[in-house]
């Protein structure tokens, strides 16, 4: 009897895992055709874009990425690129050669030298100091797959209201699958304008993106990119691996942010109610 109970209820719990998947991939194609069927105008084009890309002894990822950067970006000079170093970063001279590579290409550097012991605090700083339109998020360990990717981010960004916070999910294969959120959303100025920071500064290293998804979701304000982008993240690709790898995936961190993500419910709530907000 008890092994019967236990398979009705992994049956059922399978059953809603796939209703829910489901589901939310017809909220996001809904969501994207409603507003490009009828809200859809062309508010503005050539806008600047912020990369926020923290990075730590990662030269030959950040390399790996840099080289997507200018092979995947039709408007080089639009992009704007911050780069948050420690105070102490081992491997800069190998980092400098490919920031001077960029800036050649015509991308603008702003490098920073600041010792914040948080993911999301230095997401923060990286902000604070960006001047784009749309704000990206991204990692050292990504590459983006989209060719002109910055036009079409540029096209789907522009057909909203410019005094309309919104957020942009890319498609990334390591992540979104399961249609729950994306791993590298992106948001534009005004949403940032709004709550005055990527994320709260609760976390450590995890869920970055999963607030910013569930604030999205919760406010409607979000439809899927047509933009995609792989990560190599160490969790799928062993020779990923490395040292700032085991730094941040330490079992303390990871049960600190978890049980901080199931703690801030009710500011996530609050959050999808100051972007909804006039």
């Amino acid at each position: 009897m008890k092994t019967k109970l236990k398979f009705y209820n992994r049956a059922y719990k399978e059953i809603k895992k796939g209703f829910l998947r489901v589901y939310f991939f017809l909220e996001i194609k809904l969501l994207r055709f409603l507003h490009f069927t009828f809200k859809a105008k062309i508010y503005k084009k050539k806008n600047k874009i912020s990369l926020l890309c923290p990075t730590k002894n990662r030269s030959k990822k950040f390399e790996r990425f840099s080289q997507s950067l200018i092979d995947k970006t039709q408007y080089l000079d639009r992009i704007e690129l911050l780069i948050c170093f420690d105070i102490v970063e081992d491997e800069l001279e190998d980092y400098r050669k490919t920031l001077q590579n960029l800036s050649k290409k015509g991308i603008l550097i702003k490098k920073f030298f600041v010792n914040l012991k948080t993911h999301a605090l230095r997401n923060n700083f990286l902000v604070k100091n960006s001047t784009g339109d749309i704000i990206f998020p991204v990692n050292d360990d990504l590459i983006l797959l989209s060719r002109n990717w910055d036009n079409i981010i540029d096209d789907e960004f522009s057909s909203i209201d410019p005094a309309n916070p919104f957020c942009v999910w890319v498609n990334c294969d390591r992540k979104y699958k399961n249609l729950d959120y994306s791993a590298f959303p992106i948001i534009n100025r005004v949403w940032y304008n709004k709550l005055n920071y990527i994320v709260p500064e609760y976390f450590k290293f995890w869920y970055l993106d999963w607030w910013i998804c569930d604030v999205a979701r919760r406010s409607k304000k979000y439809f899927l990119s047509n933009v995609s982008i792989h990560q190599f993240h160490a969790d799928k690709f062993k020779n990923e691996i490395d040292s700032t790898h085991k730094l941040n995936s330490t079992k303390e961190n990871l049960d600190h942010d978890y049980n901080m993500w199931l703690k801030t419910l009710n500011y996530r709530i609050q959050d999808s109610i100051k972007i909804n907000s006039n």
